[in-house]
């Protein structure tokens, strides 16, 4: 974006453009982006994690996926890891979708985090974030 605003003010300097419009289009934030568990997090939920927390946890550990995605997450949709097939083996099925709160509706996205933001306290993750396990899934491929 940086060369085509650049691009275009030196046509409008030119007057060959009116405007540019590429002048007032944000920025694309850059950076490290999510920093990934740590493999000592990463081991302690992985073996004290419960209820729909730990699946969301597999379910991102094992297919990079948001949580968006795994909130909707089908049953016939999973290519299946072994551990992730153990964990899915365990949980309860009642519906289509994988996750589902304990009345069997699907998760809202706040419902959702207010579950994993318990799991986290719970276990001492407080600094690690959802979106970071996707990291540690694309580090492992």
């Amino acid at each position: 974006m940086k060369t085509l605003r650049l691009l275009l003010g030196f046509a409008v300097k030119r007057e060959i453009l009116n405007i540019n419009p590429a002048a007032d289009v944000d920025k694309l934030r850059t950076g490290e982006g999510w920093r990934p568990w740590p493999e000592p997090a990463l081991e302690r939920y992985g073996r004290d994690g419960a209820g729909q927390a730990q699946i969301a946890f597999m379910l991102t550990i094992y297919r990079g996926q948001r949580k968006g995605d795994i909130r909707v997450m089908r049953w016939d949709h999973i290519p299946i890891h072994p551990n992730l097939d153990a964990a899915l083996t365990r949980a309860p099925r009642n519906g289509l979708t994988i996750l589902r709160r304990r009345d069997g509706q699907l998760f809202t996205e706040s419902g959702f985090n207010a579950v994993w933001r318990r799991a986290k306290e719970k276990h001492g993750l407080g600094g690690s974030q959802f979106h970071g396990l996707r990291r540690n899934a694309v580090e492992e491929l």
